[in-house]
């Protein structure tokens, strides 16, 4: 049986770094990013880019870079229409991390509470469609992003609370 690879535009946020590329998946990427064999996540032709002001180092571009799986605090996939179907729950949250605030539809078990969330799944990555993306501080570049579907690292959340409908 061969293994199937398959190609996705990624748009990768850490606390410091942008990075854009290729994400070469082996299978279902929702599976994939959260494979515990999986350490570390290789982006083709990527293009990292600093996001604090002052520094010294501009855009960098490589035909592979290796990330490892803690530093992202969000994966965007482009063109990725998910084989499995997401948790039936969802719950519209704001989540606050070193960098971002996220505000997004996140989808869980229909047992979880929305308290316990990133604590009961033991999950790295946890699905969030319309997410909207908002820096907390100046920036090099801009990062204000919409996203159909993305995946929020869960050890990058410092607070989150569940949105109201006035908010």
């Amino acid at each position: 049986m061969q293994i199937q690879v398959q190609r996705y535009p990624i748009d990768v946020l850490t606390a410091h770094y942008r990075v854009y590329g290729e994400l070469r998946s082996r299978g279902e990427p929702s599976v994939f990013l959260n494979d515990e064999e999986v350490e570390t996540l290789t982006i083709y032709d990527a293009t990292l880019m600093p996001l604090r002001q002052g520094m010294r180092l501009g855009a960098v571009t490589t035909a592979e870079l290796h990330v490892p799986k803690t530093e992202p605090q969000v994966l965007i996939l482009g063109g990725y229409v998910p084989q499995v179907k997401p948790l039936p729950k969802t719950s519209e949250l704001i989540c606050f991390t070193d960098t971002y605030v996220l505000r997004g539809t996140f989808h869980m078990g229909m047992e979880v509470k929305v308290l316990d969330l990133f604590y009961v799944q033991d999950i790295p990555f946890f699905p969030v469609t319309k997410l909207d993306i908002f820096a907390l501080y100046p920036m090099a570049m801009e990062v204000k992003v919409m996203a159909e579907l993305a995946y929020v690292q869960g050890d990058a959340v410092r607070a989150f609370y569940e949105k109201q409908l006035a908010d």
